[in-house]
């Protein structure tokens, strides 16, 4: 039997806003928010915290990016504009 190895699912958009507001006004640091909320039953360490106030000061939003293509926005215009002159 061969073990199939799957990639974890990305936190919930609420528990991720819950990391913003815990840092912006409860003025935590990473290592106490991770503590406070790994108490939920989910494990949540430092590292993610900090990941996710980054992506926050960076684009003013904590959507995942799971599941979106990886491209340069010049090739993700090209996709967008090849699906519309797609025939049926």
């Amino acid at each position: 039997m061969i073990a199939q190895i799957a990639m974890g699912k990305a936190y919930d958009y609420d528990l991720r806003w819950r990391v913003i507001f815990a840092i912006w006004y409860d003025h935590l640091g990473f290592d106490d928010v991770a503590q406070k909320l790994s108490v939920t039953g989910m494990p949540i360490r430092a590292r993610w915290v900090a990941q996710m106030w980054m992506l926050f000061m960076e684009t003013g939003d904590v959507l995942s990016v799971q599941g979106r293509r990886a491209a340069a926005p010049a090739n993700q215009l090209i996709d967008v504009s090849a699906r519309a002159f797609r025939l049926v």
